[in-house]
């Protein structure tokens, strides 16, 4: 995969998403919404302690040879930045889903408020999405360092 791909798909693909959703959507909003958001809230925190996690585990093992390698390369600089933007883009879903479920009224929505609704969940759709592709990106790379390394 191309740098310049690599670097922006998570985020293009976000965009198709939650702008796909929003176009096509036609007012309908997933049943169970306000628990979707719950439990989407609690992976969020999940896949932020494991990036922070990653982040540690790099610092430990800065002295083996593949990753003075990558150092030298500009590849090091390069995962550490998805993985900072990884754990931001999480970061943003978790709070979105908090906001999500603190104003998700337990009443059905009222006609003039799907609309918002809709475009509301298109943005944490994006958002998401990004996140996911953003933390699948770092998860790929990084699995190529660790096989890297248990090669010797």
């Amino acid at each position: 995969m191309g740098e310049f791909i690599e670097r922006h798909y998570p985020w293009f693909i976000g965009f198709v998403a939650g702008v796909g959703f929003w176009w096509l959507n036609g007012g309908w909003i997933p049943p169970g919404l306000k628990d979707l958001l719950s439990g989407f809230l609690n992976v969020a925190s999940i896949v932020v302690g494991f990036l922070v996690t990653a982040k540690s585990i790099l610092l430990s093992i800065d002295h083996k040879w593949i990753i003075q390698r990558s150092k030298e390369s500009g590849a090091y600089g390069m995962l550490v930045g998805y993985i900072v933007s990884a754990t931001y883009w999480w970061l943003a879903s978790a709070l979105l889903s908090a906001v999500g479920v603190a104003i998700i009224p337990p009443d059905p929505l009222a006609d003039w408020q799907q609309p918002i609704a809709v475009g509301l969940f298109s943005g944490w759709l994006f958002v998401s999405v990004t996140s996911a592709l953003g933390t699948i990106r770092v998860l790929s790379i990084y699995s190529k360092i660790l096989k890297s390394i248990s090669k010797g």
